[in-house]
């Protein structure tokens, strides 16, 4: 087995400044070269260099949670597994960022609008119908996908 150093960077900080360094030579022959300037690297999916370009990464994620709730749409699943699959699918994009980047009310309103937007496009949602029913269960008379307010609420309050 043997380790990938063609994805190895290394990145020189100090007091929050970044510092030009060499490369690394290794014992084995083996270079591990540094981090250009204007390179990023990903950490737990997420790009950064010394911060986080926020405006960037909301961009690619919701680029990203489109795609995948037009591509849910798109299929001949019934409506139950398409809501299923929307949950379990799509909104893990966007939750698993809630603590990382900065969401603002305006942001997470404009993905909800998108979704309904999608979602009456592959009528899924009848133009008309309430905005409510999107967000409330399947047994209150709603369609049942988890609503992305209270999901970003729920999980900056637990991280506190």
């Amino acid at each position: 087995m043997e380790f990938g150093l063609d994805k190895c960077k290394i990145i020189d900080l100090k007091k929050g400044t970044l510092n030009s360094s060499n490369n690394f030579n290794m014992d084995n022959d083996k270079v591990i070269e540094s981090l250009n300037p204007g390179d990023n690297y990903k950490y737990l999916g997420i790009m950064q260099l010394r911060g986080i370009n926020h405006s960037e990464i909301k961009v690619k994620l919701i680029d990203d949670f489109k795609k995948r709730i037009q591509a849910i749409c798109k299929t001949n699943l019934t409506s139950a597994n398409k809501i299923k699959a929307i949950n379990t699918y799509a909104i893990p994009t966007l939750t698993y960022s809630f603590g990382i980047i900065k969401w603002s009310a305006t942001d997470l309103e404009s993905i909800c609008r998108t979704t309904r937007v999608i979602l009456t496009k592959y009528r899924m949602h009848h133009p008309n119908s309430a905005i409510e029913r999107i967000s409330l269960p399947i047994d209150v008379g709603g369609v049942g996908i988890l609503d992305i307010h209270r999901l970003h609420q729920s999980q900056i309050k637990s991280l506190r």
